[in-house]
């Protein structure tokens, strides 16, 4: 079985090893830079997988660090992977977080308010981002949710991603769209929760006052030591990105105690069970 990956991890992956193939030949990035003949912020967006990498340097770089033709082959292929666009590419979203969770084997997801974009059902999403974005023309909104439709692939893949969700009690009694759409996004989230691969919690609302305090966010994992996890996060002010392992370590410390407090799966299951009922009733 082929391991999911993305095109924005094997970059990363590949700026790793040509700064460990620097490292081992004693040599700066600024001399390296110089003898190529390229900018040194190449070397510097290159080294921090921040571009696509183009073979020929890669190739000029092999050669320069004296690698042997098993290491310079390994090197090329992972680069030719790594220059290969994302399905995502074609919608010119800014962000990098598609990318990494694409690659992601375990993603940890918390949420207030509303139910988190790998869960929800087309007429959900087109609701919640009619609402939030009034200004998109159909096209575009289509196109929006068409994209969001496209990310959730990673729970049905061959190599299925693990997510683990806690979501607020409010989420169940949030109207989202007209009554058909809230009631068809719980039925959604049940048969979701029932995936081998997907562990569902719902915090009810007495269980911990500090959760209100909480923003949602996401810890995303990655099985390759040479990708940090990250946590990001969604503001009023934009998107927050951060792989330090202070913050990391910090939200699953608030996940951990977010899971403890909350339901279990049995128990969450009667509650979304509970929460379709009065809406059938």
């Amino acid at each position: 079985m082929t391991r999911r990956t993305s095109p924005v991890l094997l970059r990363r992956q590949l700026g790793d090893e040509l700064r460990r193939h620097r490292e081992a030949a004693g040599l700066k990035a600024a001399d390296v830079a110089r003898a190529l003949g390229v900018n040194p912020s190449v070397m510097s967006r290159l080294e921090n997988g921040q571009r696509r990498p183009i073979l020929v340097y890669i190739g000029a770089l092999c050669d320069h660090y004296h690698l042997g033709p098993a290491a310079a082959e390994s090197l090329k292929n992972l680069a030719r992977a790594a220059h290969e666009e994302g399905w995502w590419s074609k919608w010119n979203t800014p962000s990098d977080y598609v990318g990494f969770e694409a690659g992601a084997t375990t993603i940890r997801n918390y949420e207030l308010a509303l139910v988190p974009g790998l869960l929800q059902t087309r007429a959900y999403a087109r609701a919640l981002l009619a609402d939030v974005e009034p200004g998109l023309g159909r096209r575009e909104l289509e196109e929006a949710v068409d994209f969001r439709m496209m990310r959730q692939r990673i729970l049905f893949s061959e190599d299925p991603v693990t997510l683990h969700v806690v979501l607020g009690e409010a989420v169940l009694a949030a109207r989202v769209g007209d009554a058909a759409t809230s009631r068809d996004q719980l039925i959604h989230l049940r048969e979701c929760a029932e995936l081998p691969n997907v562990v569902l919690q719902i915090l009810p609302v007495v269980a911990s006052a500090a959760s209100a305090l909480v923003g949602g966010f996401s810890i995303l994992e990655f099985a390759d030591d040479l990708i940090s996890d990250r946590v990001h996060a969604e503001t009023t002010l934009g998107a927050v990105s951060e792989s330090k392992t202070e913050d990391v370590n910090r939200c699953r410390t608030i996940f951990a105690h977010l899971s403890e407090s909350a339901a279990d799966e049995a128990e969450s299951l009667q509650l979304v069970d509970a929460a379709l009922r009065s809406r059938e009733s």
